[in-house]
């Protein structure tokens, strides 16, 4: 993708759990409209979020996604997914649960349709039974178990061992994090996929990280925190919870290898004055990378 002189384009997919939209269907794909979206990956405990405006729905659209956050407990369990890109092809961005969607018609005659979201969220609130097993189990198989019945892909990036007749309580997200606490690993949950790995390692280690210079779309210049660094650029896909990227700066100490801690996206498309395309990154230094 080149840097900053294409086409930005958002897509958005939302999907019913129950009834359809106007046609029939249950999932809305959602091209061309004006988008505003900021999404932050903070990592655990905090869940991934997702705050999105979209302008120019149809109102039966709007209807039939309208869920209120005051209503705590109708868990409708509608999900959404974002795809950021330009004409090269889209990436995902963000996948999660529908916390809360309305329509704000104080911006008419531009109506917006505002939504938030949470990866994990129907998980965490969703009650199910202890779990519970006699002798030496290892983490593999459990969070592997867990990861299926959340529906998401799982990845060990070489997390080993066992837990000695585990017994875990609450929601499968609060199982699958009692688990990483227990056995003190990282725990990624991120969009479609449950990430575990020993928390000196990376996300596709074997791949070369993104490197961000003043050249590749760095804005401003990087600065410290108490974990690293934080740093902002232009928006990449290949930014990932957990995984690599590469700084050259010329302020002191800031070049170098960094594991990334946690993300913030702001991105804009379809609509005048849609300037935002970035990604704050803070990262933990990797010595000796």
């Amino acid at each position: 993708m080149s840097l900053s002189f294409t086409r930005k384009q958002i897509e958005i997919r939302l999907t019913l759990a129950d009834g359809g939209f106007a046609g029939g269907e249950n999932t809305k794909i959602i091209r061309g409209l004006g988008c505003d979206v900021e999404i932050a990956k903070p990592g655990l405990p905090a869940k991934n979020s997702c705050k999105a405006t979209i302008w120019g729905m149809p109102l039966a659209d709007m209807e039939a996604l309208t869920m209120l956050a005051f209503e705590p407990l109708k868990v409708r369990k509608n999900k959404i997914a974002v795809y950021a890109g330009d004409e090269e092809g889209l990436a995902l961005a963000f996948a999660g649960d529908i916390t809360s969607a309305w329509p704000d018609f104080n911006s008419s005659p531009d109506v917006a349709f505002r939504l938030e979201a949470l990866t994990g969220y129907v998980a965490s609130v969703t009650p199910r039974r202890i779990y519970s097993a006699g002798g030496d189990v290892s983490i593999d198989a459990i969070m592997r178990q867990l990861a299926g019945e959340m529906g998401l892909a799982y990845v060990n990036n070489g997390v080993g061992g066992s837990l000695i007749q585990p017994a875990l309580s609450g929601g499968l997200y609060e199982q699958a994090y009692s688990v990483a606490r227990m056995a003190d690993f990282e725990l990624l949950l991120d969009d479609e996929s449950m990430v575990i790995q020993p928390w000196d390692a990376v996300r596709d280690a074997d791949a070369e990280p993104p490197v961000w210079r003043d050249s590749t779309g760095v804005k401003g210049y990087p600065t410290f925190t108490q974990t690293g660094i934080s740093v902002t650029g232009l928006y990449a896909p290949a930014l990932v919870q957990g995984g690599a990227l590469r700084v050259e700066s010329i302020v002191p100490k800031a070049s170098g290898a960094w594991k990334i801690i946690s993300l913030k996206h702001k991105l804009q498309a379809h609509y005048p004055g849609a300037t935002q395309w970035h990604t704050t990154v803070e990262g933990a230094y990797r010595a000796g990378k």
